[in-house]
């Protein structure tokens, strides 16, 4: 279905170069904003009033964002473009980009929903219940997913799938009804697993869901309140896997070299505040990450994954991504 572009005259843009780099969302008073700076953290300024999550494309050429309908209801994605064209996508969380930065996919109730920004068309690729993220393949002509079995509460049993985008084949990966939150990386796809009780282990699988062994059972014994670890991306080569400890009010970033198995804690030095990590930048070499507490300012710093002190980018900003 061809989709109509509509031009959004709503606040400031990318760079001078003409893309975007690092966006992240502000709150002033009871409204939240999306902004965009350099990589740096420089020249910070308003992109997108009254909305939020921002998903900076690989290649920064365009930037993704939710608006709030109401508190029970997801937020509506719209794609918009450096020079301030706007697709609407739909109502969804998780939102993916190819690494090529030309499709989007989104994950919401009704469905997995793509949108190639080159032809300005959409599909719904596959109908049902698909929850809370997607992620492409390297090769950006796949994607994995997780679909949702029965009605209810959270937790909800749930499996990892993969569709191929040009016939829209579905193959089922996972079948322990556990398995949820797939990233997919140049050998592997990482993924979330419960077990009984609070704690979610992280696996590997390759493409065709054969391999499948844990890389890490998801216990931190200097952190009791964690409650499991989760993926959120690889590096380009596929040889690091940036993961988080979750808690409550946190997900604090955990680096693994995928080869070796070994993984690094992540210390946000000097600070007791709550660390969130979002992003790690395709050489592998820096992961970004929220820090703060949710009752006072937050910053998003950037931290080495060999050790060593932050960079902060962003001062009262929130959920950011970047196009590194």
């Amino acid at each position: 279905m061809a989709l109509a572009a509509l031009v959004a005259g709503c606040g400031g843009g990318p760079k001078s170069d003409g893309r975007f780099e690092l966006a992240f969302q502000r709150t002033v008073g009871e409204r939240t904003s999306v902004w965009v700076a350099r990589l740096d953290g420089t020249h910070g300024r308003l992109a997108v009033r009254n909305a939020v999550l921002p998903n900076v494309a690989p290649g920064g050429k365009w930037l993704a964002y939710g608006v709030l309908g109401g508190p029970a209801t997801a937020p509506t994605y719209y794609l918009r473009d450096v020079g301030g064209t706007t697709i609407r996508v739909g109502a969804g969380y998780g939102g993916a980009w190819a690494p090529s930065g030309d499709r989007f996919a989104l994950a919401g109730a009704r469905g997995l929903v793509i949108v190639d920004v080159r032809s300005r068309t959409r599909r719904v690729l596959v109908r049902d219940d698909v929850c809370c993220s997607s992620s492409f393949s390297p090769d950006g002509e796949a994607v994995a997913f997780a679909r949702n079995y029965g009605h209810g509460d959270e937790p909800r049993p749930s499996d990892v799938y993969a569709v191929r985008l040009a016939d829209g084949r579905v193959m089922r990966l996972t079948g322990d009804r556990r398995s949820s939150d797939p990233v997919w990386g140049q050998s592997w796809i990482a993924y979330r697993r419960s077990r009984p009780g609070p704690i979610a282990e992280l696996w590997l699988m390759r493409a065709d869901g054969g391999g499948k062994h844990v890389l890490d059972d998801g216990s931190e014994p200097s952190l009791h309140a964690a409650t499991g670890i989760e993926p959120i991306g690889f590096s380009a080569r596929g040889t690091r896997l940036l993961a988080c400890l979750a808690f409550e009010f946190e997900c604090r970033p955990v680096v693994f070299d995928v080869r070796e198995g070994h993984r690094r804690v992540l210390p946000v030095r000097g600070r007791n505040e709550l660390a969130t990590a979002t992003a790690i930048a395709r050489d592998g070499t820096q992961v970004l990450v929220e820090v703060g507490r949710p009752d006072d300012p937050e910053l998003v710093v950037s931290l080495p994954t060999a050790g060593g002190a932050e960079r902060v980018l962003a001062r009262d900003a929130a959920a950011p991504s970047w196009s590194r």
